[in-house]
């Protein structure tokens, strides 16, 4: 009978024991994530990044945009190489196609399926491909706010989340919004931008909003980015 006390109780013991062990090493990590966290300077942290995102040799990337006074919405997914742009999306209810190598850009015609070139014309630098440009979103004279908001789960990532208040060198957007937030969520060991949300108002009323959503990954990944065959195009390239 006191041998199954015994056992008894020394299972109570190792429950107890085993408990405690979990509660330590909970408090431990918590206290380490919050020690990591501590020490992050969301400046920086965003600055770097920004610079990194920039500088990137490649990436893969998709723009949501919501329009609440038109009522418009809109989705592009594009990659870039050195010199080279893939993009494909709807704008306005209207599927559009096209790639920029250097100086030469190929247009998708929807009712044919065919490509037609233009030459000798930096498309690349036009307003089509500044709103079609996700780092476009990222172009400010300053940014006066950038808080830290902890480490947030994108998928299986954990990312750094900032919060901005910046004032914005992007005519193109200021011509008919104002007050712009940004939420950006930031890889921390990489410091590479992974998502964005950017909201502001617009200048004809409280129901003129904007609301775009940006995520970029597969950086400096092999991507190809090739002209259309020439049995594809209009015309001989």
């Amino acid at each position: 009978m006191s041998k199954t006390r015994w056992l008894i109780l020394n299972k109570k013991v190792s429950l107890l024991v085993i408990t405690v062990l979990i509660i330590s090493i909970l408090g431990i990590v918590k206290g380490y994530q919050y020690w990591q966290q501590s020490k992050i300077n969301p400046e920086e942290l965003f600055y770097s990044s920004l610079e990194n995102t920039i500088s990137a040799d490649s990436f893969r990337y998709q723009i949501n945009t919501e329009l609440g006074r038109e009522n418009q919405a809109s989705t592009v997914k594009g990659k870039r190489t050195p010199g080279r742009i893939y993009i494909q999306g709807t704008l306005q209810d209207t599927e559009f196609e096209l790639i920029s190598i250097d100086d030469k850009t190929y247009f998708k015609e929807s009712s044919t399926g065919k490509w037609f070139a233009v030459t000798g014309n930096k498309m690349i630098e036009s307003d089509l491909f500044i709103e079609l440009n996700p780092l476009e979103n990222f172009n400010f004279k300053d940014i006066p706010v950038i808080t830290y908001q902890g480490i947030k789960n994108l998928g299986e990532e954990k990312l750094a989340l900032l919060e901005l208040q910046p004032n914005l060198n992007n005519q193109f957007l200021l011509t008919r919004f104002s007050n712009f937030s940004y939420q950006v969520w930031i890889d921390p060991n990489r410091k590479l931008i992974r998502k964005a949300i950017i909201e502001a108002k617009g200048l004809q009323g409280e129901q003129d909003l904007m609301k775009i959503g940006i995520e970029l990954w597969d950086y400096n990944k092999q991507i190809k980015i090739s002209p259309p065959q020439p049995d594809e195009l209009t015309l001989p390239d």
